[in-house]
């Protein structure tokens, strides 16, 4: 072969090891994929998940986020399980305590052929991670999820009222079919047993369909507004969240304060006083774990179940002015006055 010869092919070589290498190149420059997340929503999009795709995008972390909303009715919750388990995606969301037991059932009663067991799940909006058994205890699950909780103790709750004046008698009115309340109420008549506090508990009765009666309310918050109690407090009960504007405003009525523990019953209604986790600042922390879970590989098992580590103090003016209730000096030090 001639030195010529030798020439080209050693260019052609070389052209083609070049080309192999941007090949190599390009492809280790291309973006992965974006992540995969499903989302199981009991009533919707919230601010929770306002607060998470915005922290998703401030991190740079791309997704294709695929909602799946059970509109309020839990039987519907079987085939989008069926859906996401044929789908596979990189992470599940899921909103509220209904849901997320659906989905990964409580820590000692887990069936695989039912419950999601082998693809990560982040729950969020957990009011009470132990008491509905989802965990046995707060810390990593060992499993396959973590979630948050958007809940502060009874214990700070009930140090929240006492410091706005003194309780000696509490009232709350319950959805008797929904584990979450039913659980809060138990819970509550603990606390107050302990405590010194006479609570009059008041289930809402069933129509003949086994439902709540949303028109028996005026006069079940006229019956506990009769035993004069400080406050009539608002837990995590969907049904009494659904018409806080009736329950609020009948308690005004009667010149009850309501007490929240969930943020919607005194920013979107007329309830005077919670102790509250902004559904915004919940949902960058469930944006922070799905970035532990897909970008940085944390097995989510790993991650603690917890709630966030600060509440906002809230006070409605509007309806202490009505009351005639004005919060006391030290509490102005550190409540966020709403109109």
């Amino acid at each position: 072969m001639s030195p010529l010869s030798w020439r080209l092919v050693g260019a052609g070589l070389l052209a083609v090891l070049l080309a192999s290498a941007g090949v190599a190149a390009a492809e280790g420059d291309r973006p992965p994929p974006p992540s995969r997340i499903v989302m199981i929503l009991f009533r919707g999009e919230t601010d929770v998940e306002r607060g998470f795709r915005d922290f998703l995008r401030e991190e740079g972390i791309e997704a294709e986020i695929t909602v799946r909303s059970l509109d309020r009715d839990l039987t519907r919750l079987p085939s989008v399980i069926s859906e996401v388990r044929a789908a596979r995606p990189d992470l599940v969301y899921t909103w509220g305590t209904g849901v997320a037991l659906g989905v990964l059932g409580t820590f000692d009663a887990v069936a695989p052929e039912t419950h999601i067991h082998d693809l990560p799940v982040l729950a969020t909006m957990v009011s009470s991670p132990v008491g509905s058994r989802l965990v046995e205890h707060l810390g990593p699950s060992g499993r396959n999820f973590t979630a948050v909780s958007h809940l502060a103790s009874l214990s700070s709750q009930l140090n929240a009222m006492r410091a706005y004046r003194t309780v000696t008698r509490l009232a709350v009115l319950y959805n008797p079919i929904e584990s979450n309340a039913a659980d809060t109420v138990t819970a509550l008549r603990a606390l107050c047993a302990t405590e010194g506090i006479d609570l009059v508990a008041e289930p809402v009765p069933l129509d003949a369909t086994g439902r709540p009666r949303a028109d028996v309310l005026p006069d079940l918050v006229a019956k506990v507004a009769a035993r004069e109690p400080q406050f009539l407090y608002i837990g995590p009960d969907t049904f009494i969240g659904d018409n806080r504007d009736t329950v609020t405003s009948e308690a005004i009525r009667h010149r009850i304060p309501v007490f929240t523990g969930t943020e919607l019953e005194i920013r979107a209604s007329n309830a005077m006083l919670g102790l509250v986790a902004p559904y915004y600042t919940l949902g960058k922390l469930a944006g922070f774990k799905a970035q532990q879970i897909l970008v940085n590989k944390v097995d989510p098992g790993s991650l603690p179940v917890e709630t966030l580590s600060r509440f906002t103090y809230v006070v409605k003016m509007s309806v202490a002015r009505q009351l005639g209730l004005y919060p006391p000096m030290a509490v102005l030090d550190y409540a966020e006055i709403v109109p």
